[in-house]
């Protein structure tokens, strides 16, 4: 089942309220600097571990008292709207619209789309845009694409040839 509030998907603790770290201090200084990072957390690294996959002894968020609080931002960096296109050459000026669709993000982690303006044409490459995510102001995460269908037949693609440099990655 998947995690949505796993660390490595992008989930974040944002905030522990008055809560306040377990920690055996090794000197005063320790304690002030302590005292200091928890007041200014904005992502709480110890409460972080909450999180995290680990569960060997040890590997847990320790809070004073019996009473605490955490609050974890889930992730916003998933790709919400992105359209797929055929090509037929890299660089072509009209490729095939297949659709334009949305992730949902309170949906299962892999959700399949219908192509919503079919070909009966082949394309050797397609191409994904991603327009917006859910949200996050730096960077989008995108885990998988896979594009599934059929085969065009071995005359049919004799007939649309493709130039090896047309495949070729360069910088962009």
């Amino acid at each position: 089942m998947a995690d949505y509030a796993l660390e490595t998907a992008g989930a974040r603790v944002v905030d522990t309220g008055e809560t306040l770290e377990h920690i055996v201090y090794e000197s005063p200084v320790s304690w002030v600097l302590h005292m200091i990072s928890s007041i200014l957390c904005r992502e709480c690294p110890g409460a972080s571990t909450i999180i995290r996959p680990g569960n060997l002894p040890g590997e847990c968020w320790a809070f004073r008292g019996s009473r605490g609080e955490a609050t974890i931002r889930e992730i916003s960096s998933a790709p919400r709207l992105f359209q797929l296109e055929g090509l037929e050459f890299r660089g072509d000026p009209y490729p095939h619209d297949f659709g334009t669709f949305e992730y949902d993000k309170n949906g299962k982690p892999i959700q399949y789309y219908e192509v919503l303006q079919s070909s009966s044409k082949g394309f050797n490459l397609v191409r994904l845009k991603v327009y917006s995510n859910w949200g996050h102001t730096v960077y989008t995460c995108v885990y998988r694409v896979r594009v599934h269908g059929e085969l065009i037949s071995d005359q049919a693609r004799s007939t649309a040839q493709v130039n090896d440099d047309d495949l070729r990655i360069e910088n962009e």
